[in-house]
């Protein structure tokens, strides 16, 4: 048996993750859950109004279009959006829709 070392069992824990999400969840099943890109079309026209708003969407947008999983940023994105809440109908709308989605599969984003 050979030792391996420490890179090299990070890498075989990550292609065992890798492959458990791709065999087990169908990448469209984990989009329509914990898809990001559906709140940000829903807060286009909010963004208008408010140009960090805009700002904080299209961070986000970029950061998909670059690679980034979905599911992996969803509670961030969610909580950043509770800066945006105060007397903002359209914002805390998505925020709790994201907060149903969180009630099932995690844990809700912080209050608004």
């Amino acid at each position: 048996m050979s030792n391996l070392n420490k890179d090299e069992l990070l890498q075989g824990v990550r292609n065992i993750i890798d492959e458990e999400f791709s065999s087990n969840a169908p990448a469209s099943d984990w989009s329509n859950k914990f898809g990001i890109r559906k709140y940000i079309n829903a807060l286009i026209e909010e963004g208008h109004k408010n140009p960090k708003l805009m700002s904080y969407l299209m961070e986000y947008d970029r950061a998909i279009n670059n690679g980034a999983k979905e599911f992996m940023i969803f509670e961030d994105f969610g909580n950043g959006l509770t800066t945006f809440a105060k007397g903002n109908k359209a914002v805390k709308n998505v925020i709790e829709s994201m907060n149903k989605t969180l009630a099932s599969y995690g844990v809700p984003l912080v209050g608004f």
